[in-house]
């Protein structure tokens, strides 16, 4: 984790300027954004089960209840945002043209222009595009439109203008001039009603405010705050309107059926009172004999209740022909004629629900339409529903008239010496009182229904009307320009995060040490500059050659434990693989003890590969290491070398010609003679050597070494290469390692902070963020 922090860290410009940018980005982003508002309005939706119900039908709690749909308000959730609902409302507010003023935001200017527009399709037409026009004022009279091509329409105010396949009207209200700053930057966006309708309905948001509540909040979203009050407030308006509409057509459709009985029952009463007349001239038949009066009155009783199932018995039978006619299949089934059985009252209310909801899509949509077949559907499952439990009601009726018919016919028996005569007027009478008493009934329904039609009950009330809020919903500042500044942060940290988990290089100290933590780094050198082969000079103050002093210093620690204290200190400088920078690590490493004032001998032992002629400038042909190992007659004074270099002298012994047996000549002991005969005349011999995963020689000579400065360059050396540097000083074949990092960033160098003092380090501010 510390690891990780410090290489963010020493990152930070980038932090503190990604940060900058998308401040300055997300104030751009909020300037230029519509600002988006909310406008809410609440109401409260009537259960359209219990509209149209009259007071009488409370009474009848002798019958068992059939379950309320509880879903009913949630169904007219739905119906607010219905297709046919939501295109009234864009007709009557004009909404499928959208006029914008074009400024520094695109605004919606909805009840402030003073341009009044009016868009309709080409009859035939097919579905259009929404597309937007650029619209200039030529004159008083005249305007030219200009499309995303630069295609340009010119047409007249108060004139239609073909446009879009549709017909485009344009007025100018108040008479205003066509000057006016108001009519400049506008840009009208047409939409075909269809469009605009779709568009509005995703929109405009419906919900509940409580589960099982009657309360309903609509809330909806734009720039203009009048345009989203007038929308809610006109579908409120249009769902009244459409509610009232419907209770009218089911209460006129009730006053049909009722007139149609009062008709025929009218006549039956009037066939009935002339036979009774007929019946009294015919017999002579003045008074009833008081003699039966007590019978009469008990067989009376009886034939009340009779009278009133046989009512009940007619009605249901009338409402099952009714239904069973096929010229009644999409007409609406009274619901209004006191029908006992409350069930049956609330299965024809809520099919004449189904059936409105059915005519209402029908209107909009052809027979093949899903809603419409799923509609259809339900409407002649809820019709069977009904005609079985009219039919169980029938038959529950022919029971209850049976027993009654019972009971009568145990009465009519105790009158069977009541003359013939009278038993026949009886018939008469009871054959007028019961069509009377239906007509009656009739009359009554007939002014209920006329009332109810005459009540025009809105389903939804008004708890507050359309109102917008004053801080915009969009865009927040506060949450925006948090958002910008944790982007601002994430980008350079992902950027970062996922080039270290792609690099698979060892680029700094830190990764070295985490890598090979039981091996001591000797010191940091940074990445040299492109020009020359990076030589540190006399008194050189740049960082590379404060680089190779820290190093120096570093190296006392093996001299102080070093057991012959007048031998010189054995150093060798090798690397895993070619290019790590060896050579160039003990070159410099050289020149800094000479600067130091020590006695050094530089040894090119890298047979193989020679590079050592090059940072001495020197023949590389010059007799070397390879002949004196394969020659005894070559004595060690032909092979050493003297150069002055930055104002000193230093010995070397070059690598010589390559042979072809290196590794046999490294070990035949000819290696370890010449060193034993020169330590004493030196401080330091620091022999350039072979990389040890390529070749066996760096290896097989290793155990003379005091000190093994193991080179790793940063940005070359895969991190791979760790384990195999670990494994050769586990396993023996190496000690006495050290490790030096070579071709540093200076940014990577010391965890991560430059270091430095004096002229060297002076740089500027921009040259600081550019090595970063």
């Amino acid at each position: 984790m510390k690891l990780n922090v410090k290489r963010y860290l020493k990152n930070w410009i980038w932090f503190f300027v990604a940060i900058i940018l998308m401040i300055v980005f997300t104030n751009i982003y909020i300037r230029f954004t519509s600002l988006i508002y909310n406008t809410s309005a609440i109401i409260l939706i009537k259960d359209p089960n219990n509209l149209n119900k009259t007071s009488e039908f409370a009474a009848f709690s002798d019958v068992s209840p059939i379950p309320i749909n509880s879903n009913a308000v949630s169904d007219e959730l739905e119906f607010f945002k219905s297709k046919k609902l939501i295109s009234k409302v864009v007709n009557n507010l004009n909404l499928n043209v959208v006029i914008y003023k074009n400024n520094i935001r695109k605004n919606d200017v909805y009840g402030i222009t003073p341009l009044e527009a009016n868009f309709e399709k080409n009859i035939g037409a097919r579905k259009l595009k929404a597309k937007e026009y650029k619209f200039n004022v030529i004159s008083n009279t005249e305007y030219e439109l200009i499309d995303q091509s630069s295609n340009v329409v010119k047409g007249f105010f108060d004139t239609p203008l073909n446009v879009n396949n549709g017909i485009l009207t344009l007025t100018l209200k108040n008479n205003i001039s066509y000057n006016d700053s108001k009519l400049k930057n506008l840009i009208l966006k047409l939409y075909s009603n269809d469009a605009y309708t779709s568009f509005l309905q995703k929109k405009i948001d419906i919900t509940l405010k409580d589960k099982g509540s009657s309360i309903v909040k609509l809330s909806t979203n734009s720039s203009n705050k009048l345009k989203n009050e007038n929308i809610l407030n006109s579908l409120i308006d249009q769902y009244n309107k459409n509610a009232v509409e419907k209770q009218n057509i089911v209460a006129k459709n009730t006053a049909n059926f009722i007139e149609d009985r009062l008709s025929i029952i009218s006549q039956e009463l009037d066939n009935v009172e002339l036979n009774k007349v007929s019946f009294k001239k015919r017999n002579n038949i003045t008074n009833i004999s008081s003699e039966a009066n007590l019978f009469i009155e008990k067989f009376s009783d009886s034939k009340s209740k009779l009278d009133n199932y046989l009512v009940q018995l007619d009605l249901i039978k009338s409402t099952i022909k009714y239904l069973q006619n096929i010229e009644n299949d999409q007409k609406y089934i009274p619901n209004n004629i006191a029908l006992r059985n409350i069930e049956l009252n609330n299965l024809i209310l809520n099919y004449n629900n189904l059936l409105f909801e059915w005519k209402e899509l029908a209107k909009f949509s052809t027979e093949e339409n899903p809603l419409v077949i799923n509609l259809s559907n339900e409407i002649e499952s809820k019709k069977e529903i009904l005609l079985r439990s009219l039919e169980g009601e029938k038959d529950n009726q022919l029971v209850i008239i049976k027993e009654a018919k019972k009971a009568i016919k145990v009465i009519n028996n105790k009158i069977l010496s009541i003359p013939n005569q009278e038993k026949e007027f009886r018939v008469i009478e009871r054959q007028q009182n019961l069509k009377e008493e239906l007509y009656l009934f009739l009359l009554q329904k007939r002014e209920e229904t006329s009332l109810s039609m005459a009540r025009k009950e809105p389903m939804a009330t008004i708890v507050d009307s359309a109102f917008s809020s004053d801080t915009p919903l969009y865009p927040k500042s506060r949450v925006l320009y948090l958002g910008g500044i944790i982007l601002g942060f994430l980008i350079p940290f992902l950027t970062i995060y996922a080039k270290d988990q792609l690099n698979t290089k060892i680029n700094d100290k830190l990764e070295l040490e985490s890598l090979l933590k039981e091996i001591p780094i000797l010191g940091e050198l940074p990445k040299v500059k492109s020009e020359g082969i990076g030589v540190i000079t006399k008194n050189d103050r740049s960082i590379l050659g404060e680089s190779f002093r820290v190093l120096r210093s570093n190296l006392n620690y093996f001299l102080k434990i070093k057991s012959k204290e007048k031998d010189a200190l054995k150093i060798f400088v090798t690397s895993t693989i070619k290019g790590e920078g060896k050579t160039f690590v003990a070159y410099n490493t050289a020149l800094s003890l000479v600067e130091a004032s020590k006695k050094v001998l530089l040894v090119g032992a890298d047979i193989r590969n020679p590079q050592l002629h090059r940072y001495l400038n020197v023949n590389k042909k010059l007799t070397g290491i390879s002949e004196f190992l394969y020659d005894d007659e070559i004595e060690i004074d032909t092979i050493l070398n003297t150069i002055e270099v930055n104002g000193s002298t230093m010995d070397f012994i070059l690598s010589g010609a390559i042979p072809p047996n290196p590794s046999e000549l490294l070990i035949n002991g000819r290696f370890n003679l010449l060193l034993d005969q020169l330590e004493l005349s030196y401080d330091y011999i620091i022999i350039d050597t072979a990389p040890t995963m390529l070749v066996a020689d760096t290896l097989s000579i290793c155990d003379i070494a005091d000190v093994m400065m193991y080179v790793v360059r940063a940005g070359f050396t895969d991190k791979n290469l760790a384990s195999y540097i670990y494994k050769l000083q586990n396993e023996g074949k190496i000690s006495n390692v050290t490790l030096v990092l070579n071709d540093v960033k200076e940014s990577n160098i010391g965890y991560g902070y430059s270091y430095g003092y004096g002229e060297y380090n002076k740089r500027s501010f921009w040259n600081r963020i550019g090595r970063s």
